[in-house]
């Protein structure tokens, strides 16, 4: 997986069908359909901070003598797994675009009724699993107290704007030498669903076999319907999309690229939180797949572990999101 220190141990936290109800189905300014990828980061960033926090005060409040293992938890990349999903869209018939489903606000105090302010929704059930490093092994029962925290958060955390109404079971699993086994282990608790991966390695294949295409050209393919006329009388239109021969294929927005200098805190006005450094950035794309969980156990490729989980990493004013390439 990811580079970590010798000493550092390897656990697999898996929360296994998380239900979510009315989450951003809405990725940067161009996708739409499923919670964008810097959403789900900021999820996990989230629970690693109020696990290590909570933690903290439970120490604290019981004067321990020994720093808990669960203090230095670190989360390192994650895995997502889609169970179920209902984007909340409407289209007349057929040939006619989806165009999202709006909630009336209640009157003003006026009597008013308030602006609809147009945004996309979705009811989804997932499976997340985060791989962590701690400093030494965890025993039973400080499993057991982070489970307990866990459950505690999930019950009044948000995802990608959505509430978590639910959630079957938490596990921790220890890593495998064995990328084989470990793979099955995870499998075995996720079940049936459909795994997010990176096709970065596809977007530059596509612009390679097809120069007079830029990026946004492969975009929009994935979402493109073409017919092609016959070669003969006797013959079919032919229907030709991005996806045949490659698999489910979507668009992805995987990060931010800067388009400013960075501001030293507080130096701008009117942002959301001027007690941190702050730019200017604009999204970035690429190309992902969603493929069966079982995949990743029977395919003859058998690529590592490692390839089906996301990482955040920044460079040269980059923030990506990104996963380990053949």
């Amino acid at each position: 997986m990811c580079n970590t220190k010798p000493e550092e141990i390897t656990y697999y936290l898996v929360l296994n069908h998380l239900t979510v109800r009315d989450a951003n189905a809405i990725s940067g300014n161009l996708i739409y359909g499923f919670p964008a990828l810097t959403a789900i980061e900021g999820f996990v960033h989230a629970l690693n901070r109020a696990l290590i926090k909570e933690v903290e005060n439970r120490d604290i409040d019981d004067r321990e003598s020994d720093n808990h293992p669960l203090q230095e938890a670190r989360y390192q990349s994650w895995m997502l797994v889609a169970h179920e999903y209902e984007a909340k869209v409407y289209r007349e018939h057929s040939g006619r675009d989806y165009t999202f489903l709006q909630r009336k606000a209640p009157l003003t105090r006026s009597g008013a009724n308030p602006p609809i302010i147009e945004e996309g929704r979705i009811d989804l059930k997932l499976s997340l699993v985060i791989e962590i490093s701690v400093l030494e092994s965890l025993n039973e029962a400080k499993l057991q107290q982070g489970k307990s925290i866990i459950k505690h958060w999930l019950s009044q955390s948000r995802f990608a704007g959505g509430v978590v109404e639910a959630h079957e079971d938490i596990h921790w699993l220890e890593s495998e030498v064995d990328d084989e086994q470990m793979k099955r282990k995870i499998i075995k608790q996720v079940g049936f669903g459909y795994l997010l991966c990176s096709r970065e390695d596809l977007m530059g294949k596509l612009l390679d076999e097809n120069p007079t295409k830029d990026a946004l050209d492969i975009l929009l393919d994935t979402a493109k319907l073409q017919y092609e006329p016959p070669q003969d009388i006797d013959s079919r239109w032919q229907l030709k999309t991005l996806q045949q021969g490659n698999g489910w294929i979507v668009p992805l927005m995987v990060g931010y690229q800067s388009v400013s200098k960075v501001f030293e805190p507080h130096a701008l006005k009117a942002i959301r939180m001027p007690e941190y450094p702050t730019e200017f950035v604009e999204p970035l794309y690429s190309l992902g797949q969603w493929i069966l969980t079982y995949r990743i156990v029977s395919d003859r490729a058998k690529l590592p572990l490692s390839h089906y989980f996301w990482f955040n990493e920044r460079e040269a004013g980059q923030y990506l999101l990104a996963s380990p390439q053949e």
